[in-house]
């Protein structure tokens, strides 16, 4: 699970889960959550986390409608909802594609867990946005 700015600025990342595992399971444990939880608590009603369908939804955790009806103010919400979502899927991309190479990556889970992570945590310790790649479905890369 990962979240970043508009700008994809990284601020929060745990590749510890494989992806079978489910989204609110993870949002459950998160620090992202508690985070949030507790600045909302404290009186920042000012913070927001857009969430995919398996989060629950939370005053300071915005998802979309379920069966909205076509051309009603929810199906324009949920259209403006996955537009503005977008941002983290491009995110996760940029991240994917960094790690790309010719053949299998000879890494156990666990190694490429600690790779994907300390990466991330650099991206957030200099508090800059991950560097653009100009071919986002290239087949090959480098590590």
């Amino acid at each position: 699970m990962s979240a970043c700015d508009y700008d994809l600025r990284i601020f929060s990342i745990n590749p510890a889960h494989a992806g079978a595992t489910h989204d609110s399971f993870i949002w459950r444990s998160s620090t992202t959550k508690s985070e949030l939880e507790r600045c909302y608590n404290e009186g920042d009603w000012n913070s927001w986390l857009l969430g995919e369908s398996g989060f629950p939804l939370q005053p300071w955790l915005m998802v979309h409608f379920q069966n909205a009806a076509p051309n009603s103010p929810e199906d324009r919400f949920n259209q403006t909802h996955a537009l503005t979502r977008n941002c983290i899927e491009r995110c996760n991309r940029v991240l994917k594609t960094r790690f790309l190479c010719k053949g299998t990556l000879r890494y156990d889970p666990e190694t490429v867990r600690n790779i994907v992570t300390a990466y991330a945590v650099m991206c957030i310790a200099t508090n800059v946005e991950l560097p653009p790649i100009n071919n986002l479905n290239q087949k090959t890369g480098n590590i």
